[in-house]
């Protein structure tokens, strides 16, 4: 679902539940920033490792308690995004004003594009665990922002798979050489990452079973 519309509507709708001191691409706010009963599951990856795929086998899985929390970005809605879309689009200038207020605690750039999580969207049920996509950098920012309270999981797959899946999804030579040359630096940076589990290609149940063997672990362990 497109989420643009009115800038003032966007902004009211997501303003911060804290505000905190700017950083470069984390917040380092004083309070304490989420319930210890609720959690935080960062999966991220390279481009085309299927991460999204694993989240939603993971949502599938009730015991978990999870949901899905949206992120912002400034990228244009494409026209192969979900209906339900798991991202808040925003203009530069809404971006940046939530970045002032606090609501967005990291955030990084991609193709000319912000991105970045929203404090409000990972902290609005206590009562559920929140799963949130994000890439390497700012799976580390969020790391640092919710420290015990938070697993993360690095999902990645061979440069090989890698590109066939987004030849699948029509990218011309150009984007594909320069996603394959992102994810070789990225899986280069996986070891920051609490988890590390790879996704092959016809194995996305098995991915999706550890990651829930991974993730229950560490909601069993408080």
């Amino acid at each position: 679902m497109r989420e643009r519309g009115n800038p003032t509507d966007n902004c009211s709708r997501l303003r911060s539940l804290s505000r905190g001191n700017e950083g470069p691409g984390a917040r380092n706010d004083n309070n304490k920033p989420m319930d210890t009963n609720n959690k935080l599951i960062i999966i991220c990856g390279t481009s085309g490792s299927g991460k999204g795929s694993v989240i939603r086998g993971l949502l599938s899985d009730k015991k978990l308690n999870l949901r899905w929390a949206k992120t912002a970005t400034t990228r244009p809605p494409r026209p192969d995004d979900p209906k339900t879309s798991r991202r808040v689009f925003l203009s530069r200038a809404e971006f940046e004003k939530l970045w002032r207020e606090g609501d967005i605690i990291e955030r990084n750039e991609y193709n000319g594009h912000f991105y970045g999580a929203l404090k409000s969207e990972i902290e609005k049920n206590p009562k559920r665990n929140a799963i949130v996509e994000t890439d390497i950098n700012g799976t580390v920012a969020l790391k640092k922002y919710y420290k015990e309270n938070c697993l993360t999981i690095f999902v990645y797959s061979t440069l090989l798979e890698t590109e066939g899946r987004l030849r699948k999804r029509g990218m011309l030579d150009k984007v594909i050489s320069t996603r394959l040359k992102i994810a070789e630096n990225e899986i280069g940076k996986r070891n920051s990452c609490d988890k590390v589990i790879a996704n092959r290609d016809g194995k996305l149940d098995r991915t999706i079973a550890e990651a829930a063997k991974q993730i229950r672990g560490f909601l069993e362990a408080g």
